[in-house]
């Protein structure tokens, strides 16, 4: 028993050591990890047959585009065209023989400029292995990587640095961007999952002649599009030609915005130039037309450019304030009046707002005084209000029917009867002569007397149910008066009619009978018929 307790705890330590040699460390990766296969490439491997190469298992190539002393690599054109044609993802490398940042900034633009025109749908690498690099400080290379990295960033392309695990573990400073990692090893145990692991230089594979590198990859690099909208962690971006685009964009029918520091689509409010703005909904579409924000309306044109002032939309008109939200009710710029309703249209003809009557013009000018509206006439007050009943309009009263109408002619109201010119439309006052007769107005309400009229100076009689002024011999219960056919006036003192004289008191208008009176230094005697006879 105890050899076979042995024996055992024997086979154990064993195999505890076994797997502390082969288990890889958490912040390694293998190619059984890996989401695709890759190889990278140069003048060095001739003319490759991509297709053979894409039935290998390849799904992607990063291809040398550049470097400083020998400009761009003869086969670039071919390979990046031939790759693609395949079906094979393609990214770039510049071998870098920078030594400054300058110097690799000047190499990421001469990189942008070269692949500009052709389908780089993986990263833009930095090759930093050079040996004049190798005497840089950490802070120097890596300050070189992040610029390089920064500028094709700002072109739209995605960013990436090569180097060796040394490299990148002793010799370069902080680098926040993508890592290519070579390390010719079974595992890459860098430190960190890298983007793309070059596990050798050695490798065979179909298409290619000689040996090729051979690359492990564990991003995915799928969000970078040939043309439309990926979102990349949480923003939107919009790519043509597998690149980030910044500005404006046209895309299926509709306006984009993309940001033009970091590429992602703007949405929300969007300043432009002297002092506009657009609006860019939720999918960052720019709007156009009617829009409501929050609790507010507003109006973009077609260009996109959000309107003030008054607005032309189609046959209406509309205001928008200074912030551009949309202003409803009552508004005066100056000299006129004008009414936005509840939709915001300016509005014209005949309103009611608020209890009251309003008339606005076809320019849409809110009327006061009068205004001939149709076949109508009507009054409006300082307000704009619509006016009815008596109405003292400046020029004289005037009177509006239930419906705001003018009125004119002879009008029977509940407080009496008035009369209103049928051409000028003003209320009569005094004695007016109308077709059917004369008839006399109070001269302060206008209202038609009957009966005797005391009207100052002089006196009337008019008809108690017609205020036809009567004329001639007027007898009552009290007596016998005379109105002048002339003028209607009642007729005083003594007066001839009919060949004799009469005597009309001259207080009461009453014809004197069965009384002697002096009139003018004369004395008459007047008879039970009341003719006055002269007696001396």
């Amino acid at each position: 028993m105890k050899n076979l307790l042995t024996k055992i705890t024997a086979l154990l330590l064993i195999f505890a050591m076994i797997v502390s040699l082969t288990t890889i460390k958490s912040d390694a990766v293998n190619g059984s990890q890996a989401i695709a296969i890759g190889i990278d490439v140069s003048k060095w491997q001739g003319n490759v047959n991509w297709a053979q190469v894409k039935a290998s298992g390849v799904s992607f190539a990063f291809i040398k585009c550049y470097s400083a002393k020998s400009g761009v690599d003869p086969y670039f054109a071919q390979n990046v065209t031939a790759a693609n044609a395949a079906g094979i993802r393609t990214g770039v490398y510049v071998y870098s023989y920078a030594t400054s940042v300058e110097g690799a900034i000047a190499e990421a633009n001469a990189v942008i400029s070269i692949i500009q025109n052709y389908p780089v749908s993986y990263p833009v690498a930095i090759d930093l292995e050079d040996s004049s690099q190798k005497n840089l400080s950490p802070d120097t290379l890596a300050a070189m990587a992040n610029a390089f990295c920064a500028t094709i960033e700002n072109a739209g392309y995605h960013p990436m640095v090569y180097a060796n695990k040394t490299w990148f573990t002793k010799r370069i400073g902080y680098v926040p961007y993508d890592k290519w990692v070579a390390q010719y090893a079974g595992a890459c145990d860098y430190g960190q999952v890298p983007a793309v692991w070059q596990a050798s230089c050695t490798a065979s594979v179909a298409g290619v002649g000689g040996q090729v590198d051979y690359d492990y990859l564990y991003k995915d690099y799928s969000f970078i599009v040939p043309q439309g909208f990926s979102v990349v962690n949480g923003y939107k971006y919009f790519y043509n030609n597998y690149r980030r685009v910044k500005g404006w964009v046209d895309y299926a029918g509709q306006r984009y915005y993309c940001d033009p520091v970091y590429s992602y689509v703007r949405t929300g409010w969007l300043p432009g130039a002297n002092g506009t703005y657009y609006y860019m909904g939720d999918d960052g579409a720019m709007s156009t037309g009617f829009r409501q924000i929050g609790a507010d309306l507003y109006y973009f044109a077609e260009d996109g450019i959000m309107r003030t002032g008054l607005v032309d939309v189609g046959t209406d008109k509309y205001l928008f304030a200074g912030d551009g939200k949309m202003y409803t009710g009552f508004w005066s710029p100056g000299d006129f009046m004008y009414y936005f309703g509840a939709d915001g249209k300016m509005v014209k003809g005949l309103q009611d707002i608020g209890g009251y009557k309003y008339y606005f013009d076809d320019l849409g000018h809110m009327q006061v005084g009068l205004a001939t509206i149709g076949q109508g006439t009507y009054f409006f007050n300082a307000n704009g209000q619509m006016q009815f009943g008596k109405v003292n309009t400046g020029a004289g009263i005037m009177y509006f029917g239930a419906d705001g109408n003018r009125m004119v002619g002879l009008l029977p109201l509940a407080d009496g009867t008035c009369y209103f010119d049928p051409t000028t439309g003003l209320m009569q006052v005094g004695l007016v002569n109308l077709a059917d007769g004369a008839r006399y107005f109070e001269p302060t309400s206008g209202k038609m007397m009957t009966g005797l009229i005391d009207a100052g100076s002089t006196k009337y009689y008019a008809d108690p149910a017609t205020g036809i002024l009567m004329a001639g011999v007027i007898q009552d219960t009290k007596g016998i008066r005379y109105f002048d056919p002339a003028d209607y006036h009642m007729s005083v003192g003594l007066i001839a009619l009919g060949g004799a004289n009469f005597y009309m008191d001259p207080t009461t208008g009453y014809l004197v009978k069965n009384q002697t009176v002096t009139v003018g230094g004369h004395t008459y005697t007047c008879d039970a018929s009341g003719v006055a006879v002269l007696v001396k």
